[in-house]
């Protein structure tokens, strides 16, 4: 309700455009319903779902202002794909999680923050492994990986005065050759003190590898011969 009561409601008449990209993600992942769109007005790149019963996907301005359509293909995939997996309840459980410890904190003179952590670690590693389907739901939505490179990149800080100048390899190179953050639990522990500003290298590190595999490469064949 928060997002939706300061949000720019998104339809056929509007933008047509948006709409075209999110029915064309639901088709690709099969999904056989249409989850309704918005625009939040937000200076980060940004897209989320929301709503367990009655799903919707929140686009930032800024994102839909500056990506192009592929790329914006990619993002919406993404977030379809967050919904067919059923990833939205544990999602919205991880927003509200620490306001729920805080305010039970204050009743326990802080022992409930201690006994959350391993809960909180929890929902830490699980949204990692979510975000990992998600990009490859969006990498089969928009079937280019030249996208979802720049998309990354974008999302890993690449300013835009950049853009047209960066030579993308080398943020490939920096993905592919960067340690697995996610090996032991020491990496674990120290990603989920760090929070999310690593993601987009460690995402695009096990995207880049899942494009090398053979499970990659039959999905796409299928999907050529089922065209």
């Amino acid at each position: 309700m928060q997002y939706m009561g300061s949000s720019l409601a998104v339809n056929q008449r509007s933008f047509p455009e948006l709409t075209y990209l999110r029915d064309k993600a639901c088709e690709i992942l099969q999904v056989t319903w249409s989850p309704d769109l918005y625009i939040q007005d937000e200076e980060s790149m940004t897209a989320v779902s929301i709503g367990v019963e009655d799903p919707a996907i929140i686009l930032s301005s800024q994102l839909v202002e500056k990506m192009s359509p592929e790329e914006l293909l990619f993002v919406i995939g993404r977030e379809v794909a967050h919904i067919k997996s059923e990833h939205i309840l544990y999602q919205e459980i991880g927003m509200i999680f620490p306001e729920i410890i805080e305010a039970f904190s204050v009743v326990t003179l802080g022992l409930s923050s201690v006994l959350s952590a391993g809960l909180r670690y929890a929902l830490f590693t699980w949204r990692q492994t979510a975000e990992y389907t998600a990009d490859r739901g969006g990498l089969v939505v928009c079937q280019d990986i030249e996208t979802v490179k720049w998309m990354m990149a974008k999302w890993a800080g690449l300013p835009e005065r950049s853009w047209s100048t960066f030579p993308i390899e080398e943020f490939v190179l920096q993905a592919v050759s960067s340690e697995e953050q996610t090996q032991n639990a020491l990496d674990k522990v120290i990603g989920f003190f760090l929070g999310d500003n690593n993601w987009s290298v460690m995402r695009a590190k096990e995207l880049f590898t899942w494009v090398e595999t053979d499970e990659y490469h039959e999905l796409f064949q299928r999907r050529i011969g089922d065209a």
